[in-house]
């Protein structure tokens, strides 16, 4: 039987964080394409393949929240993957 595909997006506080996840039960990645994805070298196999997007973003959520906030990717393979955003609650820093 063919498995049900979902997507789920989560948004919840932690102090002064606020962390947004999306994770669905696709595919997944290798653990070893999941370490690049956050890289802005090319792969060792060849050239880029992933684009400037994922390093970019990033970079600038960093910049406007601190190193402590940016996108954290976990995954498997056959396992899915989800992708946590965390950043500062503006409302809180006010």
């Amino acid at each position: 039987p063919e498995k049900e595909n979902w997507i789920r997006l989560r948004v919840w506080r932690e102090e002064s964080d606020i962390l947004l996840e999306l994770s669905d039960n696709g595919c997944g990645m290798p653990e070893e394409k999941l370490g690049r994805i956050l890289s802005d070298c090319p792969a060792e196999d060849g050239p880029r393949s992933h684009g400037f997007g994922v390093p970019n973003i990033q970079h600038r959520i960093q910049m406007l929240y601190g190193q402590d906030c940016g996108l954290h990717f976990t995954a498997g393979k056959g396992e899915g993957i989800t992708v946590t955003i965390r950043i500062k609650d503006q409302t809180a820093l006010a």
